[in-house]
């Protein structure tokens, strides 16, 4: 990492992605992907990647405070019970629309990290309903709330690329 320029190996990149961690990625102006392309993709960064986060958003949580940012991070309420989310965490389930509104209600901006794993397919949750599903729900609260701009964890660029993950993220950004 140098010049704020990421690369990773292709393991490395697709374990990040299979983990929703690609936080940040670069965009053209009317938010295409950047495909590399300067001035879009400033220093060359693999996947058009700006920033990545640790599978609970604990890094990027501090690095937006550092630079100054209201931060109210999110957390599912099985998290929060398992003692992994943030303690500043807004603890509720997306689905429950009044305690999103309540939540969302003075936000100018979300940053949307939605993601679902591999082992969580046993109690039911899919790419479908975790990326789909829960950024639906997050994007009509953002409307209601009047937040001026959602920011997506997508998949630009991977148009190419078959799979469920993939085809999650593609059909998320749609709306």
């Amino acid at each position: 990492h140098g010049e704020g320029k990421f690369y990773a190996g292709g393991e490395v990149l697709a374990e990040l992605a299979d983990r929703g961690q690609i936080a940040l990625k670069y965009a053209t102006l009317s938010g295409k992907a950047a495909m590399g392309r300067f001035p879009y993709n400033p220093n060359g960064s693999l996947l058009d990647i700006a920033g990545v986060c640790d599978a609970t958003g604990r890094v990027l949580v501090p690095m937006a405070r550092r630079a100054g940012l209201d931060v109210v991070p999110h957390a599912r309420p099985a998290t929060a019970a398992a003692g992994k989310a943030h303690p500043d965490s807004a603890v509720l389930n997306l689905a429950d629309a009044p305690a999103l509104d309540a939540a969302l209600r003075g936000c100018t901006t979300v940053l949307q990290l939605i993601g679902t794993m591999r082992k969580r397919f046993g109690t039911g949750d899919t790419y479908a309903v975790s990326d789909v599903g829960t950024t639906r729900l997050l994007w009509e609260a953002a409307k209601r709330a009047g937040v001026d701009h959602v920011i997506l964890l997508g998949a630009w660029g991977t148009s190419s690329i078959p799979g469920a993950y993939y085809g999650a993220k593609r059909e998320a950004e749609q709306l």
